[in-house]
């Protein structure tokens, strides 16, 4: 009788172990879960180039287009915030027929360091999750534990202001003799000391340098990962009334009495000159690679 049991018992025994296989249909392998990359791409260093055109706000009521280029390059502190490079170079122009019978032309080069927000993040929020598959990237199916990932939008607007310089030589000719009126830079040019017109360092100056504060509204339109277009408004406020060599409520020349050279520091109650321009350009997006458990900034 006992040897029945102790068979009884044995057969328990292997059956219990043999259950697990014997639940799994025959010819099914294991399924083992996807791993996951513990690191993701962020966005980078963003470099772009552009190309446009400028106008020229001074003394000179009427201004004339001229072309410029530029570069920037901006580094996302955060979803909103970003600190951006701005470099340009290029000509500006304006005239006027009455009063001064001038035509003013300018050549720049202008680099000014900043800020940048983007408008669309800090207003619409960040984009939400879309569950994608780990191996493709495609829309994950409903019955497949997929990957949450954010779709930045295609497009986004951004509002940037920065503090810089701009070196520029400037003249001013007549309209109807073509003869030169007035200049910024060349022989005899010079700094001056506090009454303006004392020379003090040395003469014969290149370019003239003042502070620019330049700011814009910037339109970016992804054309992939990593390229896109961008299209870039900007209005720059210069701390001078030299940039069209010409001075408010003067129309002297070189023809009169200590006239014609635009030399020295801004006169206090005249208007300060400004240029605009409007350009178009493509930039390329770095991405950088950073932990997946990692909390940043951009995450909020």
């Amino acid at each position: 009788m006992k040897k029945v049991y102790r068979t009884i018992a044995l057969m328990g025994l292997m059956f219990s172990c043999a259950a697990p296989l014997l639940a799994q249909p025959a010819g099914q392998a294991t399924v083992t879960p996807p791993r996951t990359d513990s690191t993701t791409n962020r966005q980078g260093l963003r470099v772009g180039l552009n190309l446009g055109l400028t106008q020229l706000y001074g003394d000179l009521s009427t201004p004339n287009l001229s072309f410029g280029a530029g570069l920037n390059v901006s580094y996302p502190l955060g979803s909103v915030v970003a600190v951006t490079l701005l470099a340009d170079l290029g000509s500006l122009s304006a005239q006027q027929a009455d009063y001064y019978n001038s035509k003013a032309t300018a050549s720049y080069v202008q680099g000014a360091l900043g800020g940048a927000f983007n408008l669309t993040r800090l207003f619409k929020g960040k984009p939400k999750p879309v569950l994608t598959s780990p191996t493709n990237g495609q829309l994950a199916p409903d019955n497949f534990s997929g990957h949450a990932t954010t779709q930045p939008a295609r497009g986004n607007l951004e509002f940037y202001i920065g503090l810089g310089l701009i070196a520029f030589d400037a003249s001013a000719s007549s309209l109807t003799t073509g003869k030169l009126q007035r200049y910024t830079n060349g022989t005899g040019s010079h700094h001056t000391e506090s009454d303006n017109v004392t020379a003090k360092g040395p003469g014969n100056l290149g370019l003239t340098r003042e502070l620019v504060v330049p700011l814009g509204l910037r339109y970016n339109r992804s054309l992939n990962a990593t390229l896109s277009l961008y299209a870039d408004l900007r209005y720059n406020f210069v701390a001078s009334d030299k940039l069209d060599a010409t001075r408010e409520n003067d129309n002297s020349t070189i023809d009169t009495p200590q006239g014609g050279a635009i030399f020295g520091k801004a006169v206090l109650n005249t208007s300060r000159d400004k240029w605009a321009s409007l350009s178009i350009g493509l930039a390329y997006q770095f991405k950088r690679k950073v932990s997946a458990n990692r909390i940043r900034s951009t995450d909020f």
